[in-house]
């Protein structure tokens, strides 16, 4: 059912104004924000402590809370995180990975190929003969008209 109150001033039908949303290109600020309170959380709360929850009269009660100790920064955190949580910590490695791929190289990669002699020669140097491999690779089958050329 429609809104008998329409408010907002949207039609249907009607189309968004040029100059409405993000630019092409421009960072999502939400995306970063989020991102750095993430990292400054984990920071805080560097390697957890295990503490034991006591009960009114101070026995233990079987029950182990979290504790932040801000101990190690955000490296803390994921070495705690690796250790007790091993699923969300290879869900994140697995995130990260894909950036950590930078391989740069100097070295130029000279391949040579040689001459058809200087590979025969190879092929008798090892005791194979060159003219058993070309027989080997012609076909089993020949079709007519090639039996006619391979005759004249």
């Amino acid at each position: 059912m429609a809104n008998p109150h329409p408010s907002n001033g949207f039609k249907k039908g009607r189309k968004k104004p040029a100059n409405s949303g993000r630019k092409a290109g421009t960072l999502n600020h939400n995306t970063q924000d989020l991102k750095d309170a993430l990292l400054n959380a984990a920071d805080a709360l560097g390697y957890p402590k295990e503490v034991v929850v006591l009960d009114k009269q101070g026995k233990p009660t079987g029950e182990i809370k979290l504790k932040k100790t801000g101990k190690g920064g955000t490296q803390g955190f994921l070495e705690w995180l690796g250790l007790n949580r091993p699923v969300a910590f290879a869900s994140l490695l697995g995130r990260v990975f894909p950036y950590q791929v930078n391989v740069k190289t100097d070295t130029k990669v000279t391949v040579n190929y040689g001459t058809i002699e200087e590979k025969r020669a190879a092929l008798i140097e090892r005791g194979i003969d060159p003219e058993a491999l070309e027989r080997a690779m012609q076909p089993k089958f020949l079709i007519e008209h090639q039996k006619e050329q391979a005759a004249e």
